[in-house]
């Protein structure tokens, strides 16, 4: 560990970075990084960990041990204002780490942090430290310890972030992944703080500060941490305070915990649209193009192209939009492409109200459901031909059917009642994670028999989210998912449908909201009517089930 007080030399080496380097890694720093920092950062050389649209961490093999070499570039004039005044990320990350160890925490031992500059502007900085090996987040390690031990390490930690901020040093970032817990030289666990370029330092940490770090430590691990867990590590931190004092902290930090999820939920979900750990974005041939990291912008562009020449097998074909499935190769293998094409008037209206294409949109919603834990089709790619044309590329389901024709097709009936569960506990799932489906329809879920989540949602391009719940809108959902033909579920599964749909989340009284949707089916089917009247001039039998055939109160028993 690299101890405060150590010598430090001054290079510059000749891409123009100007070091400062711990004396014991400077033949390691000759070695492997002078003159290579840029490149070993793009993933040339090293291995890549996360990343995005403004910094990215690798792992560098120097000398006999692993080092994280971490890039800060600049954009803007306003970074470029902010920098030529006060310290660059990487400089105040190796201040931090020092300042950590000179204070008897540990951290990554830091070996090297430079800079490029262009006059007073700062182009872009690099960071070194230790690999901190073996170590684990926080939260894994709770999870894996008895009950005893778990609760002495609750404690441990309430008491570890009371004596950080006694001593002035504000982590502003610090969640379950930022405190890692590595084994000590007689085997004890080490808490270890990590990515301290957030970090600032003050006379003293004011209580609002306090509690927000609180919270974003302890909202992050809310699947490892109970009620009483949290507590704990409250009640150490605060020590021997009142229980009036007790109160108001605890009330203060859930209700941070609850803003900052929100705010968590709100930056993963558009994280898909730029440049991060897992997604990339890029540009081909005029084409703009989003990502998983994984694969290969020039694949995603073949694929494009296989549409063009016509080589798949169209799905469904309409005047705005068509879904094609085709072979994308051994490793991507069966590929659902959804191709949106936009009028004139509706690329106006997007451009007026900056808003996203469809395809754009299902690849946000996508990314969505995904970081709220509802399953959906895997979403590979999405692409924006021009203005008129955007395609979303997704995998495809082999296995999956429309949950309308599963229930038409019939069943066993203890089958029929474990999928009727089933669609009461992803619809309700929905509605509590703030998922908003104005199309809720039976022909937009898929069905996989033998999943562990064997209802899948597929039409993304007009999902939204929003963790008000409004009870209306779910109503409407409701409402979508009654309106059944007659032969494909009984008026007993629709009553066991709503019944168990309230039990994972209710919304109001039953008897009023069994009414509301029973008269809510009778009106929509009233107006398919007469739409299908005004159209065709005649009610064709295979179209149209009247309403009397309809909703919870009717229908085949």
């Amino acid at each position: 560990m690299t101890s405060d007080s150590e010598a430090e030399q001054q290079i510059e080496d000749d891409a123009g970075v100007h070091w400062t380097v711990a004396t014991s890694f400077r033949a390691d720093f000759e070695a492997t990084l002078r003159g290579r920092a840029a490149a070993l950062a793009r993933g040339e050389g090293s291995r890549f960990v996360k990343g995005n649209q403004v910094r990215s961490v690798v792992v560098v093999r120097a000398g006999e041990r692993d080092v994280y070499l971490k890039r800060h570039w600049l954009t803007g004039w306003k970074n470029a204002l902010r920098y030529a005044i006060f310290s660059t990320r990487g400089v105040n990350e190796w201040r931090q780490a020092k300042r950590l160890l000179a204070h008897g925490f540990d951290t990554a031992a830091p070996l090297a942090v430079g800079e490029r500059r262009r006059g007073l502007r700062c182009l872009e900085s690099f960071s070194v430290a230790e690999a901190i090996a073996p170590a684990s987040p926080v939260f894994a390690v709770i999870e894996s310890l008895p009950l005893v031990e778990r609760r002495a390490f609750l404690v441990r930690i309430g008491e570890t972030l009371k004596r950080l901020h006694d001593e002035g040093i504000h982590h502003r970032d610090l969640h379950g992944n930022n405190l890692l817990v590595a084994q000590g030289p007689g085997g004890e666990a080490r808490l270890c703080f990590i990515d301290l370029h957030s970090v600032w330092s003050m006379p003293w940490v004011p209580r609002r500060s306090r509690q927000t770090a609180m919270a974003k430590l302890l909202g992050s691990m809310l699947s490892a941490l109970s009620r009483s867990d949290r507590r704990r590590v409250l009640a150490a931190y605060l020590g021997s305070a009142s229980r009036p004092t007790v109160r108001r902290w605890w009330r203060g930090i859930e209700a941070a915990i609850e803003k900052e999820r929100r705010r968590r939920l709100f930056t993963r979900t558009r994280r898909c649209l730029r440049e991060s750990t897992r997604f990339r974005q890029a540009m081909i041939e005029g084409q703009r193009l989003w990502h998983r990291r994984e694969i290969e912008p020039g694949r995603v562009k073949s694929w494009v192209d296989r549409l063009d020449a016509g080589d798949v097998e169209w799905m469904k074909e309409g005047r705005r939009s068509r879904v094609g499935r085709f072979v994308g190769g051994p490793e991507s293998g069966e590929i659902v492409a959804k191709e949106f094409l936009e009028g004139r008037w509706s690329r106006l209206a997007r451009w007026l109200l900056g808003a996203r294409s469809k395809a754009e949109a299902g690849w946000l919603a996508a990314n969505g459901l995904k970081v709220r834990g509802i399953e959906t089709p895997e979403a590979l790619a999405c692409v924006r031909v021009n203005r008129q044309r955007s395609i979303l590329l997704t995998r495809f389901l082999p296995d999956a059917a429309p949950l309308d024709r599963v229930l038409a097709k019939g069943g066993p009936p203890g089958t029929r009642r474990a999928l009727t569960e089933a669609l009461a506990r992803f619809t309700a799932t929905l509605h509590r994670r703030g998922v908003l489906c104005p199309d809720l329809a039976a022909k937009n879920l898929l069905v996989l028999p033998g999943s562990k989540h064997p209802i899948v949602l597929a039409d993304l391009d007009r999902l939204s989210f929003d963790d008000r719940r409004p009870s209306r809108l779910a109503e409407l959902n409701l409402v979508q998912l009654n309106d059944l033909p007659p032969d494909s579920a009984t008026r007993t599964e629709r009553l066991r449908f709503l019944r168990a749909y309230l039990r994972h989340h209710p919304i109001g009284e039953w008897k009023r909201l069994f009414r509301s949707i029973d008269l809510q089916t009778r009106a929509r089917i009233d107006r398919y009517r007469a739409k299908v009247l005004r159209i065709y001039g005649e009610l064709p039998d295979d179209t149209y089930y009247p309403a009397a055939a309809n909703g919870i109160r009717t229908g085949r028993r």
